[in-house]
């Protein structure tokens, strides 16, 4: 998340820390950062957390409009496990943003597994992309 907003290089002092406090509380208040996200920076986050930060990046900071019909992702056998999340779930995957996991004959999003810092940047990436739509 911290990449999302566009954190200058480390530097030591309470400079960067400020900054860095005052970039969340900006995007808190745009919508795309929740507290729970402020508190567990540092914590790796799940498929279905990232699904929400990113859609919500690409709707309020780039001006991305959601994908009107989600029904393409009702075959993703996982999205109403967090019905909070199915639409953010199903905009990145329609948006070609994030990709759905194929477990044998099942396409699944993987909700709950855990994003590794590899992952999250290609996603990162592919949010900055003004229109990823597949």
């Amino acid at each position: 998340m911290k990449r999302l907003l566009e954190e200058k290089p480390e530097e030591s002092g309470e400079t960067v820390d400020a900054e860095l406090d005052c970039r969340l509380q900006q995007a808190r208040q745009l919508g795309w950062v929740e507290d729970q996200d402020i508190h567990s920076l540092e914590e790796a986050i799940d498929r279905r957390t990232a699904a929400r930060i990113l859609h919500m990046y690409r709707r309020k900071v780039l001006g991305i409009s959601d994908v009107p019909d989600i029904s393409p992702a009702y075959n993703l056998r996982d999205l109403f496990d967090c019905r909070v999340c199915a639409n953010h779930i199903a905009q990145v995957v329609l948006q070609g943003v994030m990709e759905p996991v194929q477990v044998g004959d099942m396409t699944i999003f993987d909700v709950y597994r855990k994003l590794t810092e590899e992952e999250a940047e290609i996603y990162i990436d592919r949010a900055g992309r003004y229109d990823g739509r597949k």
